[in-house]
């Protein structure tokens, strides 16, 4: 994915966290208070940087401060919405013959 030497996620997840904020911040201001660094990270690394190679460190922190707001909400909306289906999923349990009242 990345074309500059870090030896994990973790590693540029650290190196790019001053932009994180940075934008963050700035989606904060503007009233979208829920943000989270992590779910910029998450947005951009799912979708945007997924199925590129050779990016530059130049490339990621621009990515992150010209990302569309309305690009990221529908992704989180889409994250949300499969989560919730996944957890509905989960909770629904099979009702053994002996659990049933005759």
């Amino acid at each position: 994915m990345v074309s500059e030497n870090f030896k994990s996620l973790k590693d540029l997840y650290v190196r790019i966290t001053p932009a994180l904020k940075s934008k963050r911040r700035e989606l904060n201001q503007k009233g979208y208070s829920f943000l989270t660094d992590r779910d910029l990270w998450d947005y951009l690394k799912n979708t945007k940087w997924c199925n590129e190679s050779d990016l530059t460190l130049y490339d990621i922190v621009n990515d992150i401060f010209y990302l569309e707001e309305k690009d990221l909400l529908r992704y989180l909306n889409q994250t949300k919405e499969k989560e919730e289906v996944l957890f509905e999923e989960d909770t629904i349990l099979p009702i053994a013959k002996e659990d049933t009242i005759l």
